[in-house]
């Protein structure tokens, strides 16, 4: 999916029939979390958890390949994301403490791979994922004038999990979804589940990343 544009230049890029404008090449995150078919994920956090907000990441044979550590006492939430397999760091997510909206930024090192930013007075809570270390004007608008790389918007329903996610700003080209199922054991032992649905081609690890994101904003309303 990481439709590659030139840095600097607008151009339009065609997946899967449509067009999303993209002004900035986005890589993926790590190497290996992109797949040639559609992959399903359950994403599990640890309500029970006293040092914060900890999530595992489960494939579809139930393994778990992603595990993340928060820091309570920090000033802000912070997240460190292993893999599981391995034990060595994919990504850490920062949020950006003075703000006007719910900001965090997604890390690799020093590097800032990507800003999600809570969409002001949205009425479907949408949330913008943008390249790089982006920044905002008073109006909430980006100040390197780059549109959004993702969309994360809620469908309507009872659960907040509910969430459909798409290439590009505001359009409807869908690469992944999430959803709680109604039965939900894990609460049942201090766990909060749901799942998470990546189209082929896509970069599954920045998914995650984003949804993690997603997660920390929406508790934090």
């Amino acid at each position: 999916f990481w439709l590659k544009s030139d840095r600097g230049s607008s151009r339009k890029t065609q997946f899967r029939g449509c067009f999303v404008r993209h002004h900035t090449e986005m890589q993926p995150l790590m190497p290996g979390w992109t797949f040639s078919s559609k992959t399903n994920w359950m994403l599990n956090e640890d309500l029970k958890c006293l040092s914060g907000d900890n999530f595992t990441l489960k494939d579809h044979s139930g393994e778990v390949v992603m595990t993340s550590a928060s820091h309570l006492l920090s000033i802000g939430d912070k997240m460190v994301v292993s893999d599981a397999r391995s034990g060595h760091e994919i990504f850490r997510v920062n949020e950006k403490v003075i703000s006007m909206a719910k900001t965090y930024k997604i890390q690799q090192g020093s590097d800032v791979r990507a800003t999600v930013r809570k969409k002001m007075l949205s009425l479907h809570g949408k949330i913008h994922v943008y390249a790089g270390d982006e920044s905002f004007s008073a109006t909430n608008h980006a100040e390197s004038g780059n549109e959004a790389i993702i969309t994360i918007a809620q469908k309507h329903g009872w659960s907040k999990r509910n969430m459909v996610i798409t290439a590009g700003e505001d359009t409807n080209v869908v690469i992944a979804k999430s959803h709680e199922d109604r039965l939900n054991f894990a609460g049942m032992f201090g766990k909060d589940e749901y799942a998470i649905e990546v189209e082929a081609g896509v970069d599954v690890s920045m998914i995650i990343a984003v949804m993690l994101c997603v997660d920390e904003i929406q508790e934090d309303r």
